[in-house]
């Protein structure tokens, strides 16, 4: 069944921890055009980004710079964050994590959603894609502090990937509808505040610096 364009429109109050051990609630909401924005605000706007030439071309997991391409890769690669995060949600024993689960769960449950629609009416030969190679390992079997450990170093260049994949669609000059590049431009808000987030986390509980965060996208454990 095809889900209507007002699915943009639809507020989701998305529950996010802070540092202090407090929660702040984050919405995606629509912005003044109707399409898609993060509780987080719109950090990287589509005139405000840097770096162009040095992204070109498709990099390690499949990034595209075409719109259907993007579209097929983000959608095997939210779902991976949705699914590590219920693993979290389950494992997890600090209050921080727990609510940083499920505000992914929100977030990326509503972008894939809103990913598959788009994806079925504007290209409809093309389907989510089925050799996308997991960045995540998995968290059953470690103690609860493992757990936090392993997803902040994997979440981390999880993701970088996105951002990553997003910039180099908005900048490839390719043909993208209004409301794909607006999800791009919030996955680059969102995910960046997040990184930053994830960071801070990491020094406070574990002592090193992100740059320590290896994760599956650099090597394997």
């Amino acid at each position: 069944m095809t889900v209507s364009r007002k699915l943009i429109g639809v507020t989701i109050a998305v529950v996010l921890a802070v540092i202090v051990g407090g929660v702040v609630v984050a919405q995606v909401a629509p912005n003044r055009s109707g399409s898609w924005g993060h509780g987080f605000g719109m950090m990287h706007g589509r005139g405000t980004m840097h770096g162009r030439d040095s992204m070109h071309g498709e990099g390690e997991h499949g990034m595209a710079e075409s719109e259907a391409e993007y579209l097929s890769h983000m959608i095997p690669h939210h779902q991976e964050a949705v699914d590590r995060a219920f693993d979290l949600l389950a494992l997890t024993e600090r209050r921080e994590m727990r609510d940083f689960a499920e505000s992914i769960i929100a977030e990326q449950t509503a972008e894939i959603e809103f990913m598959l629609e788009r994806l079925a009416d504007l290209y409809p030969g093309v389907e989510p894609d089925q050799s996308y190679q997991p960045m995540m390992r998995p968290l059953l079997g470690l103690s609860a502090d493992e757990v936090d450990r392993v997803f902040l170093e994997d979440m981390h260049p999880h993701h970088m990937h996105a951002i990553m994949s997003s910039r180099m669609l908005l900048w490839s000059g390719a043909d993208v509808s209004d409301d794909v590049a607006d999800l791009a431009e919030a996955i680059i808000a969102s995910q960046s505040a997040e990184i930053t987030l994830m960071g801070r986390w990491y020094r406070e509980w574990y002592g090193s610096t992100p740059m320590g965060m290896h994760g599956a996208m650099m090597r394997g454990r």
